[in-house]
C-alpha cells in the first residue's frame, strides 16, 4: 500500500513539473478590438483575449504616441468607454503584455443640424422572407 502511495506522489509531481511551464508560457491571443456606443463625446472599445489576463489597459491619443492609458479589469471580455478631448485618434489594447495593432476611431458628430437620413438594414432571413424581392419595400420606408 505505501507503494502505491508513493508510485502516485511521484508520478503527480512528474505531472505537475511538466504540465506548469506550458500553462506559464500561454500566449495572449486577442479578438478584436472594436469599438461600439460612439457618441459625440465617448466611446467603447471591446477586445477578448484567448486566456484569462489580469493587466488589460487601452492606450489612446491623437496620434500613435497615444499619450492616454484607461485600465480594464481582469477576465477575457474586456469593455472600456473613454472620454477623449479630440474628436479622432489613435487606440491599442494591451492585455498582460500583449498589444493590438493601431487602430483609428472617430466619435460621432452632432448630426441635429444635417436633416433627416434613411436607413437600410437586412438581415438573414434563413430563408423565410426573400430580401432582394422586398428589397424595394425597404427602400421606400
Amino acid at each position: 500500500m505505501m507503494g502505491n502511495k508513493f508510485t502516485f506522489a511521484a508520478m503527480l509531481i512528474l505531472l505537475v513539473g511538466f504540465v506548469s511551464p506550458a500553462f506559464s508560457n500561454l500566449q495572449v491571443g486577442i479578438t478584436g478590438p472594436y469599438t461600439q456606443n460612439v457618441t459625440e463625446n465617448s466611446i467603447t472599445i471591446v477586445w477578448e483575449t484567448s486566456i484569462f489576463t489580469t493587466n488589460n489597459s487601452i492606450e489612446y491619443g491623437e496620434n500613435e504616441s497615444y499619450g492616454y492609458i484607461k485600465y480594464a479589469t481582469g477576465g477575457s471580455h474586456h469593455e472600456v468607454t473613454v472620454n477623449p478631448p479630440f474628436s479622432s485618434g489613435h487606440y491599442r489594447v494591451v492585455s498582460d503584455g500583449t498589444a493590438s495593432r493601431d487602430l483609428e476611431f472617430k466619435l460621432a458628430s452632432s448630426c441635429r443640424d444635417r436633416g433627416h437620413f434613411k436607413a437600410a438594414i437586412f438581415g438573414d432571413s434563413r430563408g423565410v422572407w426573400d430580401n432582394w424581392a422586398h428589397a424595394r419595400e425597404v427602400a421606400d420606408a
